[in-house]
């Protein structure tokens, strides 16, 4: 068969962030921090941006000097669901798209954590998301 299937067997992709965001005023923020994509490591910084109809913005730089632009909107559907649709865009970083959408339905009881579903441009997965 042709496209991406399901196994056990085969390592699975994965992609992570962990960020120290610091805010300025109500709308501007630094943050800090690594993240994982194509299998490399890279530490990060960057300015973080509300934008009108709360669309939260982050413009990053790497330490390998690679940009990466990040949107962010939040839609919540009754106390406990919500969605984010996020917009990545990481130019020549050796990944299958220079730019990303990904939508995830998620499950949350409290403000620290959620798990749920996650569909990317190539691909439906679960995730976890951690706050503290």
């Amino acid at each position: 068969t042709e496209g991406k299937n399901f196994s056990f067997g085969k390592s699975w992709d994965f992609e992570g962030d962990l960020f120290y965001r610091r805010f300025l005023d109500n709308y501007l923020s630094i943050l800090g921090g690594g993240t994982v994509f194509a299998k490399k490591g890279n530490a990060v910084l960057g300015l973080g941006y509300t934008l009108p109809f709360l669309i939260h913005s982050n413009a990053m730089i790497s330490h390998r000097g690679k940009f990466r632009l990040d949107l962010e909107k939040k839609f919540q559907w009754t106390r406990w669901l919500f969605s984010d649709v996020d917009f990545t865009w990481r130019p020549d970083q050796s990944g299958e798209h220079a730019a990303e959408i990904e939508v995830s339905l998620m499950y949350s009881t409290s403000w620290h954590w959620a798990a749920g579903l996650m569909l990317t441009n190539d691909s439906l997965g679960g995730g976890v998301e951690v706050q503290f």
